[in-house]
C-alpha cells in the first residue's frame, strides 16, 4: 500500500472515532430514558458477543464448530459492533498473538504506550505489516462480502434503532433519536473501550497464572466487562480454548453462552481446557507461592519472580507431555482410578523437583 493510501486511511480511521466520541454528546439534546438504557445495555451485550463469541473464540481461534449459518450470524454480530470485519479483524488478532508485545506486535502498551496500545495504532499509518492469511474464511463468499461491507451491517444496526424508538415513541418514553445516540453511539463507545483495554490495561494490570512470553495478565474487572476476555494470560497460553475463565472465581460469560449453544445443538466440538491444564496451573501456584516465600526470606529478590516463573513452566514442559502420554494409557487400563492416582503422583513429583532445581533450593 503507497504512503498516500496509509494516510488516507489512518486519517479517516482518526476522522472518524473523533466523530463517534463527539456524537456522544448528543445525549444532551436526546436526554435519558430507562428505555435508552436497556437499550444500549442490549446492544452492547449482542455485539460485545458478536466480538467475543465470533470474531475472538470462533473466527480467530476456532475454538468451537457450527454451522455456516450461525458462522454469518457470528459475522453479522461483529460488525455491527463496528470493529471491520471478521476476516481482517481475525487476521489483526491472530497476528498478535504471533508476535505479542514484541516489536511487530500492533498493538503492545510495554512496546509502545498505553494509549497507543488502547486506541492509537487504529490510526497508525506505519504499523507493522500484518502476516497472516485466512483461507479457511476467505473461502466463504458471505464472510468476505461481510469483510468488505461491514459498514451495510453498522448502517442497519442504526437505522434500525431509529425504527424501534419511533414506534415506542412516547409510550415508552423514547424517540428514534435517543436510541440512536443511546443504543448506537453510546453503546458503541462502550464495547470500544471495553475492546481496547483487553490490549492496553490487560497487558499491564492484573496477575499471572501462566509464565507466557509476553505481559497478559487475568484482571478480575475487565472479565467482568469485556464478557470474560480479560482472563488474558489463561488466553495467551492455552489461545484455542473455548473457556478462558478456568476456575468459578474467574468470570467467562462468553464461555456461558458457548455452552448454552452447544447444549441447543447450534455449536459442536468446544475445546475445553483438559487435565493437564489444571495440573499445570495447580503447579504454578505453587511455584509462584515458593517464589514469593523464597523472597520474603531474601533469597531472591522480586524482580526474578518472572524470570524464575518461565524458567519453571519451561522446566515442566516434559513432565506435562508425560502426564498426557500418561492421561492416554490409562483407557484401557482396567483402575482407572488407581492408574489416574499414579499419574498425578509422578506429575506432582517431576513438578517439585523442577522448583528444588529452578528456585536454586536442590
Amino acid at each position: 500500500m503507497s504512503t498516500f493510501l496509509k494516510w488516507g486511511r489512518a486519517c479517516l480511521a482518526a476522522g472518524f472515532l473523533l466523530a463517534m466520541h463527539l456524537a456522544a454528546f448528543a445525549v444532551i439534546w436526546v436526554g435519558f430514558s430507562w428505555t435508552a438504557l436497556y437499550v444500549a445495555f442490549a446492544a452492547y451485550l449482542i455485539t460485545g458477543l458478536g466480538v467475543t463469541l465470533g470474531y475472538h473464540r470462533y473466527f480467530s481461534h476456532k475454538s468451537y464448530e457450527t454451522s455456516r449459518f450461525f458462522q454469518f450470524i457470528l459475522g453479522v454480530l461483529g460488525c455491527a459492533a463496528l470493529e471491520n470485519g471478521p476476516i481482517e479483524w481475525s487476521k489483526n488478532h491472530i497476528h498478535h498473538h504471533k508476535h505479542s508485545d514484541e516489536h511487530d506486535d500492533l498493538h503492545s502498551p510495554t512496546i509502545k504506550d498505553f494509549f497507543y496500545a488502547h486506541m492509537g495504532w487504529i490510526f497508525d499509518p506505519d504499523g507493522p505489516p500484518v502476516d497472516v492469511k485466512l483461507e479457511r474464511l476467505e473461502k466463504y463468499p458471505e464472510i468476505r462480502f461481510l469483510d468488505n461491507y461491514p459498514w451495510l451491517v453498522v448502517a442497519l444496526r442504526f437505522i434500525g434503532l431509529y425504527v424501534l424508538g419511533a414506534f415506542l415513541g412516547s409510550a415508552y418514553n423514547t424517540s428514534g433519536w435517543q436510541l440512536v445516540v443511546w443504543g448506537g453511539v453510546i453503546a458503541t463507545l462502550w464495547t470500544w473501550h471495553i475492546t481496547w483495554s483487553v490490549n492496553s490495561v490487560v497487558h499491564i494490570f492484573g496477575k499471572r497464572r501462566f509464565a507466557t512470553t509476553d505481559n497478559s495478565r487475568n484482571n478480575f474487572i475487565i472479565a467482568v466487562l469485556a464478557l470474560g476476555e480479560g482472563n488474558h494470560n489463561n488466553h495467551h497460553a492455552y489461545a484455542n480454548l473455548a473457556r478462558q475463565g478456568l476456575y468459578w472465581y474467574e468470570p467467562d460469560f462468553t464461555w456461558y453462552v458457548i455452552v448454552l449453544l452447544e447444549k441447543l445443538g447450534i455449536v459442536w466440538k468446544v475445546k475445553r481446557p483438559g487435565p493437564e491444564v489444571y495440573a499445570l496451573a495447580g503447579e504454578m501456584r505453587k511455584g509462584r507461592r515458593e517464589l514469593n516465600r523464597l523472597v520474603a526470606t531474601g533469597v531472591l529478590t522480586r524482580d526474578q519472580i518472572t524470570t524464575r516463573m518461565y524458567e519453571y513452566q519451561q522446566a515442566l514442559a516434559e513432565a506435562v507431555r508425560n502426564f498426557r502420554r500418561g492421561l492416554r494409557s490409562i483407557e484401557h487400563v482396567q483402575d482407572k482410578a488407581e492408574a489416574m492416582k499414579q499419574v498425578y503422583t509422578s506429575f506432582t513429583e517431576a513438578a517439585a523437583s523442577a522448583r528444588r532445581i529452578v528456585f536454586g533450593y536442590a
